[in-house]
C-alpha cells in the first residue's frame, strides 16, 4: 500500500497533470494525446498519473468539473455586481480579458480542438452539451434580470440572449485559435464594446466618456 500524498501535494500534481493535459489536447487534438506525452510534458512517470487518473478519459471529466467549477466562481463574482451591464462585462473579461493574448489564444485552441472531435466522440459532445445549459441557464437568469429591471432593451427572450453570448464566445475563441491577427487586445476590446452597445439603454455619462468601457 503507498503512503499517502499530501493533500497540497496532491493538489498541486492534480492541478498539474489537469494543465499539463489540456496544453497537449490543445496542440494535438485528444484523440492524438497519449498520457505519455501528458507525463513528459510535466516532466513525470506515467505512475504519477495513474495515481490520480484511470485513463485520459478520466481526465478530460476532470478538466470538465474544473471548468464548471470555475463558471461557478465567476457567476458568483457576477451576483455581487451592481447591475446587469456590469455583471456580464465580468463575465466578458473573464473570458478573454483574464491574462497574457497568447494564453487565452491557447485556451481557445483547446476548446476548438476539442469541439472538432464532438462531432464524432459522443463523450465529449455530452460533456459541452453540459456546459452549455449551464452557461446558459446561468446567462438567462442575468438577461431575465436585465430586462426587469429596464437595463436591457432587447424584446428577445433571456434564453436566446444567452444563446447569442454563448454564440459570440466561440465564435471569439474560434477567431483566436485560428485567425492570428484577429487574436489581439484591441480587436477583443472593439468587439465587447459592439456587444454593450446593441445589447444595452443608452449609454450613460460615464460610459460615454468611456470610464465603463476601458
Amino acid at each position: 500500500m503507498s503512503p499517502k500524498l499530501p493533500k497540497e501535494y496532491s493538489d498541486f500534481r492534480r492541478k498539474q497533470i489537469l494543465i499539463s493535459a489540456w496544453e497537449c489536447f490543445a496542440e494535438r487534438g485528444y484523440s492524438e494525446t497519449t498520457v505519455r506525452e501528458i507525463a513528459k510534458r510535466m516532466d513525470a512517470s506515467t505512475g504519477v498519473i495513474y495515481n490520480f487518473f484511470k485513463g485520459k478519459e478520466a481526465i478530460l471529466e476532470a478538466i470538465q468539473d474544473w471548468s464548471i467549477e470555475n463558471n461557478k466562481q465567476i457567476f458568483g463574482r457576477m451576483s455581487q455586481k451592481e447591475s446587469v451591464r456590469e455583471a456580464l462585462r465580468e463575465f466578458f473579461e473573464n473570458n478573454f480579458e483574464c491574462g497574457p493574448v497568447e494564453d487565452v489564444k491557447k485556451s481557445s485552441r483547446g476548446n476548438i480542438s476539442l469541439l472538432s472531435e464532438a462531432v464524432k466522440k459522443e463523450k465529449i459532445r455530452m460533456m459541452f452539451n453540459a456546459s452549455y445549459h449551464f452557461m446558459e441557464e446561468n446567462l438567462s437568469r442575468f438577461f431575465r434580470e436585465g430586462k426587469k429591471k429596464k437595463e436591457i432593451v432587447s424584446s428577445v427572450d433571456p434564453t436566446v440572449l444567452a444563446g447569442y453570448m454563448i454564440a459570440l464566445l466561440m465564435g471569439l475563441q474560434l477567431q483566436m485559435a485560428l485567425i492570428d491577427r484577429l487574436g489581439n487586445a484591441a480587436y477583443i476590446q472593439k468587439m465587447k464594446e459592439l456587444l454593450f452597445s446593441n445589447l444595452w439603454s443608452p449609454l450613460s455619462p460615464d460610459d460615454k466618456k468611456g470610464g465603463r468601457n476601458k
